[in-house]
């Protein structure tokens, strides 16, 4: 009994044996076929992580090479910018030297009598407007006639007094003054006049070109058939002004007060600068653009365009403005006619160009 149970026993572990051995090759042979599938799958991950860290990698380097020569470029027209500038500024200072040495030939040209002399003390004063750039000038003129007697020795003490007044930036008062007799006193090109009382002061026919007003009171003060090219009058009182037959291009009125100001005859009026907001503004019976024609009106709007778009069309000082239109009555039709002046500008320029 014994022996049939040991040999069924036996019997039992050997096919259990073969059953797991049989098991066993299966889960082998599992496992070399998932390893076989696996194995590219795990490889194109890893290959796309490693492309994705490098990819990652050169989109970092790409924008800080890029934020780099953007900061560069900037950085190089800045410096354009500020050597056309120097260069520019340099190009008035020959001009007002060569302005300065042509007053101080005709100051030291033979001449004593009383007439003479008041027509030279005028041509002295007149250097004051070029500030520091005349004080050679004005040390030679000093020291030519120191030695003389009578009137042309006063000259001597004259030019002086205008060099202290310039050594300490006294403001000479030149309220009222006439600049629109002939000859040199009405070149005025590019004088320095900024924080000068000028009220009432005549500048009739003078040539002003890029002269500088900054700051200046200027009110009722006389422009007519004065050449004020590139003139700049910031942040200056102009309130009762005359531009009357003025040269207005390029001129810049950005922060001054022009109640009053007379700008109805001007010429280049649409080629001047002034802010939207000055443009617009109700002047309560004072508005400078009062008479001044619509159409020069609406080309000086031109430049103004994308801020008025930003506008609130029910803006007061805008409601106004409209009013002294008869064939543009809302914001939108303003708008509209400014856009199509506009195309037809950049057209003819374009046209032009070619």
């Amino acid at each position: 009994m014994t022996n049939q149970n040991e040999i069924k026993k036996i019997i039992k572990e050997s096919v259990s044996e073969i059953l797991e051995e049989k098991n066993r090759d299966k889960k082998n042979k599992v496992i070399e076929i998932l390893g076989v599938i696996l194995t590219p799958v795990m490889i194109a991950a890893v290959s796309l992580l490693v492309t994705y860290e490098i990819n990652k990698s050169q989109a970092i380097n790409a924008r800080t090479i890029a934020d780099a020569q953007i900061e560069s470029a900037k950085s190089m027209a800045e410096a354009q910018r500020d050597h056309t500038a120097r260069l520019a500024e340099a190009e008035l200072e020959v001009q007002r030297l060569k302005q300065i040495d042509d007053i101080f030939q005709k100051i030291i040209k033979n001449g004593k009598s009383s007439a003479d002399t008041e027509a030279k003390k005028m041509l002295i004063g007149s250097l004051t407007v070029h500030r520091e750039t005349s004080l050679p000038f004005l040390v030679r003129i000093r020291d030519h006639f120191a030695d003389q007697k009578g009137d042309s020795g006063e000259l001597s003490m004259y030019a002086r007094n205008i060099i202290e007044a310039v050594l300490t930036n006294k403001h000479l008062d030149f309220e009222e003054m006439d600049f629109s007799g002939k000859g040199e006193l009405r070149i005025l090109r590019y004088a320095k006049l900024q924080d000068y009382n000028l009220s009432g002061v005549k500048f009739d026919n003078c040539n002003l070109f890029q002269a500088k007003f900054t700051r200046s009171t200027l009110s009722n003060t006389s422009f007519i058939g004065a050449d004020l090219f590139g003139t700049d009058f910031s942040d200056t009182k102009l309130e009762g002004a005359n531009f009357d037959r003025a040269n207005l291009r390029k001129a810049v009125f950005i922060g001054s007060k022009i109640d009053g100001a007379h700008f109805e005859n001007a010429k280049n009026l649409e080629d001047a600068n002034f802010t939207l907001t000055s443009i617009l503004r109700d002047y309560r019976g004072k508005s400078p653009f009062e008479k001044v024609k619509n159409d020069t009106m609406l080309k000086l709007l031109i430049k103004h365009i994308d801020e008025l778009k930003k506008m609130d069309p029910e803006d007061p000082n805008l409601l106004v403005f409209l009013q002294r239109f008869e064939k543009i009555v809302t914001y939108q039709e303003l708008v509209e006619n400014l856009e199509k002046r506009r195309y037809v500008m950049k057209s003819e320029s374009m046209v032009f160009s070619s």
